[in-house]
C-alpha cells in the first residue's frame, strides 16, 4: 500500500505562543539589609520578627465561630516522644533492671545454663544434654530452648522469655552480655559462626564465645584474663574489680607440689593452664601477655586420649579380656559385672550393641576405676597413672610453648573426674608437675565450669569483686548436692 494522502480540508494550525523566558531566581536576602516596608500584620497572627507591616493593605477580619461546634482548646505542646520498643523485646525501664549475664557452659555430655545479676546473684539456672559433635542449627536450637526455660524460672517478660516449652523469639533481650563456652567448638571459623548464630538471636547486647576449658581456667583464677580475652582485663594491666584471691581447700590440704584453692603467688592469679577432664579430655593455656595455646582435641584423629569415656571404654576392655582369657586377671572384672548387676562382663556388652543399655551408662565405672586402683589394683592403677601422665603432659607441653617452665604457673585441673580428688591420681599429677615445671601450682576447682563462664560475664560488665564473691558462694552451696533445673522432657546427660 501507498501512503495515505493528507486531507487538505483541515485548517492550518495556529502557530505555537513564545516560549516563556526562564524565570529568574530571587536574591537571597543581604545580611543586615532591612525587610521591605508594606503587609499589615493578620490579626492573631504574631508578627515576624524583623518584616514591617505592608502600607495601606486591610487586615483580614477575624474568622466569625461556626453555630453549634464547640471552640477547640489551645493545643498543648506535645511531650517528647520516647523511641519505638524493638517488636518482640521487653522494654526494660533501663539495663539496670535486665539481668547483666547468660552464661553457657556446653559441655560433651550435659550443657548448663545461668541467668546472672550484676551483684552476682543467680536468678536462675538450667541443664540440658550436650551439645552436638558438630555445631549446626541442632545447637542453636538446644541453646534456643535453654535460653527460654532460664528465662521463664527467672520471671523474665513473656517477650523474652516465650511460651511455656517454646524457645525465645530473636530480639527478645534476656541479659545485658551473654557468654558461651562450647565444647566440640574448637576452630576459628567455627568461633565466629556460633557468635554470628547468638548474635542474631538478640538474646543480649553483646556476646562473647569461647572454648569450655576457658571457662574452666577462669573458674579457677581470682581475677580477669588479660586483655584481648573474654572479660580480659584493661589494656594497662589494671584491674578495677580488685579482687583478692578467694577459694579455699576445703580438705585443708593438697599433693605434694599442689597448694590449696585459691593460694596463687602475687600477679599469677589471671593467667596459667587449664586441663578440664570430664565425658572427653581437653587444655587451654594463657600467657600474662594475652597469648594463647589450645589443642585441637578431635578425639584419637588429633592424639587425644583419656576423659570419662576413654577411661570407662579401657576399663570394660580389661575386663572384658580378662573374663575370656586374653589378658591379665583383674578385681576390675568383677566390679564391672557387680556394677551393672549381670552375671559375666560380655552381658554388658551384648546389652550395649542391642541397646539395652545406654552408652552413657558407662561413664560410672570411672569412680569403679578409682575404687579398684585404691585396693591395689595393678591393672587399674595403671590406668589411673597414665590418665595423669597424660595430663601431665597436656599441661607441660602448653606451658613449654608459653615459654613459661620457669614461672610460677597456676594449673587449674576441672571437669568431674579430676575434681572427683582421687588421691593416686592427684598424688600422681601434683609430682609429675613439679618435676617438669617446679614452679607450677596446682589447683582444683571448687566450683562447676558454668560459674567460670558467668564468671567471665561478669569481668566484661566490671562488676565489682564482691559480685564474683557471692556468685562462688552461691556454687559452693551446692557442692555435693546442688541439682540443676533440667527443662520439662530432656533426659539426663553424664554427668
Amino acid at each position: 500500500m501507498g501512503k495515505r494522502p493528507v486531507s487538505s480540508s483541515l485548517p492550518a494550525r495556529a502557530p505555537l505562543p513564545a516560549p516563556v523566558p526562564a524565570r529568574v531566581p530571587l536574591p537571597a536576602p543581604v545580611p543586615g539589609r532591612a525587610s521591605l516596608p508594606g503587609r499589615a500584620p493578620v490579626p492573631g497572627r504574631a508578627p515576624v520578627p524583623g518584616r514591617a507591616p505592608v502600607p495601606g493593605r486591610a487586615s483580614l477580619p477575624a474568622r466569625a465561630p461556626v453555630p453549634g461546634r464547640a471552640s477547640l482548646p489551645a493545643r498543648a505542646s506535645l511531650p517528647a516522644r520516647a523511641p519505638a520498643p524493638v517488636p518482640g523485646r521487653p522494654a526494660w525501664p533501663d539495663d539496670a533492671n535486665c539481668p547483666a549475664v547468660l552464661a553457657v557452659d556446653g559441655g560433651n555430655s550435659k550443657t548448663d545454663m545461668v541467668l546472672v545479676a550484676a551483684d552476682g546473684t543467680m536468678l536462675a539456672q538450667v541443664r540440658g544434654p550436650g551439645v552436638p559433635l558438630r555445631l549446626s542449627g541442632d545447637t542453636l536450637r538446644l541453646l534456643a530452648a535453654l535460653a527460654g526455660s532460664v528465662a521463664r524460672a527467672a520471671g523474665l517478660p513473656p517477650a523474652a522469655a516465650g511460651d511455656a516449652g517454646a524457645a525465645p523469639s530473636a530480639g527478645g533481650l534476656i541479659a545485658r552480655h551473654m557468654v558461651a563456652c562450647m565444647a566440640n567448638v574448637d576452630l576459628p571459623e567455627e568461633y565466629r559462626e556460633l557468635d554470628q548464630m547468638l548474635r542474631a538471636q538478640a538474646w543480649s547486647h553483646t556476646v562473647d564465645v569461647a572454648n569450655d576449658t576457658l571457662a574452666v581456667l577462669r573458674a579457677g583464677l581470682d581475677g580477669r584474663l588479660p586483655a584481648g580475652l573474654p572479660g580480659g582485663a584493661d589494656p594497662d594491666g589494671a584491674d578495677p574489680d580488685g579482687a583478692a584471691p578467694d577459694g579455699a581447700d576445703p580438705d585443708g590440704a593438697a599433693p605434694d607440689g599442689a597448694a590449696p584453692d585459691g593460694a596463687a603467688p602475687q600477679g599469677a592469679a589471671q593467667w596459667g593452664v587449664a586441663i578440664t577432664c570430664g565425658a572427653g579430655i581437653n587444655g587451654v593455656g594463657v600467657a600474662p601477655d594475652s597469648r594463647t595455646t589450645q589443642y585441637l582435641a578431635l578425639g584419637e584423629l588429633t592424639g587425644d586420649w583419656g576423659g570419662g569415656q576413654g577411661l570407662a571404654n579401657a576399663v570394660m576392655w580389661w575386663a572384658a579380656r580378662a573374663e575370656d582369657g586374653r589378658g591379665p586377671q583383674t578385681l576390675l572384672r568383677e566390679a564391672v559385672t557387680a556394677y551393672f548387676g549381670v552375671p559375666e562382663v560380655r552381658d554388658v556388652a551384648i546389652g550395649m550393641h542391642l541397646g539395652t543399655i545406654e552408652e552413657e551408662n558407662l561413664h560410672g565405672l570411672v569412680p569403679v576405676l578409682f575404687e579398684v586402683s585404691g585396693r591395689g589394683d595393678e591393672v587399674a592403677r595403671d590406668l589411673v597413672y597414665r590418665l595423669a601422665d597424660e595430663v601431665c603432659i597436656m599441661s607441660l607441653t602448653a606451658i613449654r610453648r608459653l615459654g613459661l617452665t620457669e614461672a610460677a604457673v597456676p594449673v587449674v585441673l576441672g571437669g568431674g573426674v579430676l575434681t572427683a580428688r582421687d588421691p593416686v591420681l592427684i598424688g600422681r599429677i601434683a609430682a609429675g608437675l613439679k618435676a617438669g615445671a617446679p614452679g607450677a601450682i596446682m589447683r582444683i576447682v571448687d566450683v562447676p565450669p558454668i560459674a567460670g563462664a558467668a564468671l567471665l560475664g561478669l569481668d566484661h560488665i566490671r562488676a565489682p569483686a564482691s559480685a564474683h564473691a557471692r556468685l562462688r558462694s552461691a556454687y559452693r552451696s551446692q557442692a555435693g548436692g546442688g541439682q540443676l533445673r533440667r527443662p520439662a522432657g530432656q533426659q539426663a546427660g553424664r554427668r
